[in-house]
């Protein structure tokens, strides 16, 4: 009874969350190719590619906060560097994070976002990167980039009620009375203490907590 009807009212928020600022969608895949280019080769001239930063913020309403992994705070501004370890609060506004891999984070205002390990492999590829990100509260949209594409165990998103894996693609996560998850392209994998659930394209997840098996729906399109 309730918990579908609660379910259907995030999904449906969730749907008509706000695309990626100033028209993102549209110059994107190019954008985030050239910007791979970049980060590769900066990376193979340099020779040490986990030194790149996890991610840059290329938007930031007043009031987010950036915290390093030794707890110091300082105001999230665009262009700022996040490094794994930190953390990103977002504050009463929204935030946006450009990964190192081409991927891209759009938070919700009231989120919690740890980059507990983000970096590309030795000469800036796929071999031995990680994506392993940490939604501590609130809700956010992404597009994965190349990280977890050749091995999907490379990329996670973890929260309080289960684990995100991808196989290439484009979601949104809610953390609000537990975990919802809607699946825009591609598919994700929802892991807890009951196992992984495959969540498709067009399908919604609900996870109340870690120990709960997740209900799968039709996604309810606004």
């Amino acid at each position: 009874g309730m918990a579908v009807r609660r379910t259907a009212g995030v999904q449906l928020n969730l749907f008509s969350m706000p695309r990626f600022h100033h028209s993102h969608d549209a110059a994107w895949g190019r954008h985030a190719r050239l910007s791979l280019l970049c980060a590769a080769l900066l990376a193979a001239g340099h020779g040490h590619a986990q030194s790149l930063p996890s991610a840059t913020i290329v938007f930031a309403a007043d009031g987010a906060t950036l915290i390093d992994a030794s707890g110091q705070r300082r105001p999230a501004t665009r262009g700022m560097a996040v490094s794994s370890g930190d953390t990103v609060e977002t504050g009463a506004g929204t935030l946006q994070l450009k990964m190192v891999d081409g991927g891209m984070v759009a938070l919700q205002p009231g989120s919690v976002l740890r980059l507990d390990a983000y970096h590309l492999g030795q000469g800036g590829g796929a071999e031995g990167a990680k994506g392993f990100m940490s939604l501590l509260k609130g809700s956010l949209r992404t597009i994965s980039g190349f990280i977890g594409k050749a091995r999907p165990d490379d990329y996670r998103l973890d929260t309080p009620a289960g684990l995100i894996g991808i196989r290439g693609t484009e979601y949104t996560a809610a953390l609000r009375e537990g975990l919802t998850v809607n699946v825009i392209g591609g598919r994700i994998a929802l892991c807890n203490d009951t196992g992984c659930t495959d969540v498709s394209r067009g399908m919604s997840a609900f996870a109340a907590s870690r120990s709960a098996a997740p209900v799968v729906s039709k996604l309810v399109s606004a």
